[in-house]
């Protein structure tokens, strides 16, 4: 029985699960959007902690 990670490992078919990933996106844009807005969240405070970091 084979699982959606074989079929990601094949080039063409992980080509088809991104076009339905991106066209799913619209429809639920919190999977693509969720994982960016908290990465950028993530650097911004690293960022300002390393700057008040070197202010003290």
């Amino acid at each position: 029985m084979s699982t959606l990670d074989d079929y990601e490992n094949d080039p063409y078919t992980k080509k088809i699960i991104d076009q339905m990933r991106v066209k799913n996106s619209f429809r639920y844009p919190e999977v693509i959007y969720v994982p960016f807005i908290k990465r950028t969240l993530i650097n911004k405070i690293k960022s300002v902690y390393w700057y008040f970091r070197y202010l003290i």
